[in-house]
């Protein structure tokens, strides 16, 4: 004897509409108004609609008897966001002598209190791509033959983000899960990009063991070594930092190839770690001790004839 299979799918039914035919509801006292509404237009929504279409559905409630808007076929439950740009899209295309896009839509039949639950769970339990994550995508466009500027108008971000992004994928398994736990930011782990992958993991070590490890870090490292200064007074003033966490943080700089060698060298003589010997090894550097010294000496000569 043969058993029918039972299906488990259920079938679902997606429309294509014009996006000003879907009523979004900006009275706070109806039902699925969403505070959303107000936000300002998303314009990299707008570009990304205008280049590939739209093709995430928008969930919409038919309108009963006695309570449809005027021409619109049914009200937004979800996907407000999607309407209005694809609304100013289309705006850009038709003026641009272009087609419009049409939105994908699901119409549901629930009662209030469910839809008001799809209305919230749509933002709610939306979960945004780590930056890894984001990166691999881009590697996945480009290996696709996306162009650059497809690239750029998908994930919303200029050109320097996207290349920045690009680096990221020459990071060994122990930084990039670093990077997805938070031990440490991107942009501290970019210098490391061009490392081999024991050295970007020795790396890795040194920064979480020293606190460097996120951009606010790297700009307070950078303030500390004269890199930025505070203006007080109206006048700019190096900021005042211990000798002993300058020479360790030159001493990290330099282990990260941030410093050349001369560069360190430098620093620890103006910290006074190095004597004049030592810095005489920079190219250049001994002329420039010698006409200082020079010059204290005239300038004292011409004092005592004084």
């Amino acid at each position: 004897m043969v058993v029918a299979e039972q299906k488990s799918e259920q079938r679902m039914n997606i429309y294509s509409v014009d996006p000003c035919a879907a009523h979004v509801e900006t009275d706070e006292g109806q039902p699925y108004y969403d505070p959303r509404v107000k936000l300002p237009l998303d314009k990299r929504l707008v570009e990304s609609i205008k280049r590939f279409g739209c093709f995430k559905s928008v969930v919409l409630t038919r309108h009963t008897s006695g309570s449809a808007v005027d021409g619109m076929v049914g009200t937004v439950v979800a996907g407000r966001q999607t309407i209005l740009a694809a609304r100013e899209a289309n705006a850009q295309l038709l003026a641009e002598g272009r087609e419009a896009v049409r939105v994908p839509v699901i119409f549901v039949k629930e009662d209030e209190a469910t839809l008001a639950g799809i209305m919230v769970a749509e933002n709610e339990l939306r979960r945004d791509d780590d930056i890894i994550t984001s990166a691999e995508k881009v590697g996945l466009m480009q290996k696709a033959g996306a162009t650059d500027a497809d690239i750029e108008v998908a994930f919303g971000l200029k050109a320097d983000a996207i290349k920045n992004r690009v680096k990221l994928l020459r990071l060994g398994a122990k930084v990039k899960a670093a990077i997805r736990s938070g031990k440490i930011g991107s942009y501290a782990a970019l210098g490391w990009c061009d490392l081999s992958i024991p050295e970007q993991e020795a790396a890795l070590e040194q920064a979480l063991a020293t606190g460097v490890s996120s951009r606010r870090d790297l700009i307070e490292q950078r303030q500390a070594t004269g890199a930025t200064a505070a203006k007080v007074g109206g006048k700019k003033k190096p900021r005042t930092v211990p000798k002993k966490r300058l020479y360790a943080l030159c001493k990290w700089a330099t282990k990260e190839q941030w410093l050349t060698k001369e560069a360190r060298l430098l620093l620890e003589w103006v910290l006074g770690q190095a004597d004049d010997d030592d810095a005489k090894r920079i190219n250049g550097f001994g002329a420039f001790l010698d006409r200082e010294t020079n010059a204290k000496a005239a300038k004292k000569k011409k004092a005592a004839k004084s």
